[in-house]
């Protein structure tokens, strides 16, 4: 754009106008570019996913319908010399509601769910205590709170009140007696697990009712299951499997039946199967092999992923094993057996008896020189479950019989072990033309 000035050389002092040089335009470089414009946005973006993380995590760690927050357990000073601190009091609760869950799904084989989520605050300033804040401004039905205090009901502190509360309803006292604390204070912890498992799950409460055998109270709860639940609630199915076995406990076989085909699940074919098969062993008129081992096989298919399903299958392949006098049928039978089996151990490393029974199974079927690999299952079921001296003894029994195999003539005379004399009894019978 032209610029007025005077012009210093002109006479009459004239203003001209001079055009003043453009300005070069530098180019920006890309990393420049990225600098100025791109960065911005990446950096937003990144703020945004920070903040919807804490968001989230937030969200869930006080959005927990089945957790809960054991926050304060008073103890008195008699107890705390003996070492039952406030910690110590509410790791036991924890301790109790989770074994609850895990009995469920282990020895009753029910829906398998999440262990509850229990949190016990520390002392001073923690993200678990700014959590458990939160919570208490918030509904119920988000979290539960647990807290609590044992109480002397003496000046001689011969017996404590132990009461507790869930989100600030009372439950049941319990009273414990300070020459058996130990044994009194577990006992408390199992009813109040259990009275609070019954306001969160009731399904689960009634399981720990059967554990405990205190089955006319757990008939109580299914009943109500049934009555209360919704039609289309996987727990009605569950509930019906918890009719059959405590129709089951109380003898009465064809009620139990009955029950457990209408809760038609995986775990309630198992049951039915085990009744048809124990009956069949009994000598009942009806024993059919094939059907019994369809019903297992049902439970297979209604839950493939279920190791139990599985296992259950191969051990009664393996049992069947011993009423089987044609050698090329029952090494079939082994071979299958072997199989589901060998599922069970994919699907639950954990299951001491899949390994038992691979190694019994292995024992079986080879001959003298392959035998040794039975003894490494077997050795695996008893380094998973420490306390089964039934496996032991077998361990024990096939590690002699490998070096003297007269030890198995010897052991099966004298009635030593259940599986040699399945065997001497198959072979007598066998002997004598009787195979089913």
């Amino acid at each position: 754009m032209p610029v007025p000035t005077q012009d210093p050389f002109s006479s009459d002092g004239r203003t001209v106008f001079r055009r003043r040089p453009a300005k070069k335009r530098r180019s920006r470089s890309i990393p420049q570019i990225a600098k100025r414009k791109v960065l911005p946005w990446i950096t937003l973006v990144l703020g945004l996913l920070l903040g919807i993380g804490v968001v989230v995590s937030i969200y869930e760690g006080v959005y927990q319908p089945d957790g809960f927050t054991i926050t304060t357990i008073d103890v008195p000073k008699t107890l705390l010399e003996r070492g039952l601190s406030s910690t110590a009091v509410s790791e036991r609760l924890s301790d109790n509601l989770q074994k609850i869950v895990a009995d469920a799904s282990q020895q009753l084989q029910g829906p398998p769910r999440e262990p509850p989520d229990i949190t016990i605050p520390t002392t001073g300033m923690s993200t678990q205590k700014f959590v458990a804040w939160i919570n208490s401004y918030l509904p119920d039905s988000w979290h539960h709170s647990i807290n609590g205090e044992i109480i002397s009901n003496d000046l001689t502190d011969k017996s404590f009140t132990v009461a507790f509360r869930m989100n600030g309803r009372a439950l049941r006292t319990q009273t414990i007696y300070a020459n058996d604390i130990n044994r009194g204070l577990d006992h408390a912890m199992r009813q109040i697990s259990m009275d609070i498992m019954e306001k969160i799950d009731l399904y689960l409460a009634t399981t720990a009712f059967i554990v405990d055998g205190r089955y006319d109270e757990a008939e109580d709860r299914v009943d109500e299951i049934l009555s209360t639940y919704p039609p289309d609630s996987h727990k009605i199915q569950a509930a019906w499997n918890l009719k059959g076995y405590l129709a089951e406990k109380h003898w009465d076989t064809v009620a139990a039946k009955k029950y457990y085909r209408i809760a038609n699940t995986s775990t309630s074919m198992d049951n039915l199967a085990g009744i048809e098969f124990n009956e069949c062993m009994n000598g009942s008129a009806t024993c059919d092999l094939e059907e019994i081992k369809s019903i297992y096989q049902k439970a297979v298919d209604l839950k493939p992923e279920s190791a139990y399903a599985h296992y259950a299958l191969g051990n009664y392949l393996y049992e069947t094993g011993f009423v089987v006098c044609d050698s090329e049928k029952r090494k079939n039978v082994y071979l299958q057996s072997e199989r589901e089996l060998s599922n069970a151990i994919h699907l639950d490393g954990t299951d001491a008896n899949a390994y038992a029974g691979m190694g019994l199974i292995n024992y079986f079927k080879y001959d003298s020189s392959g035998r040794s690999v039975s003894l490494g299952y077997l050795a695996a079921a008893v380094r998973r479950n420490a306390t089964d001296d039934n496996r032991k003894s077998q361990l024990s029994l096939l590690r002699i019989i490998e070096q003297d195999p007269r030890a198995k003539l010897f052991a099966a005379r004298n009635g030593e072990d259940n599986m040699l004399r399945n065997v001497a009894a198959r072979d007598s019978t066998c002997a004598n033309g009787e195979s089913r």
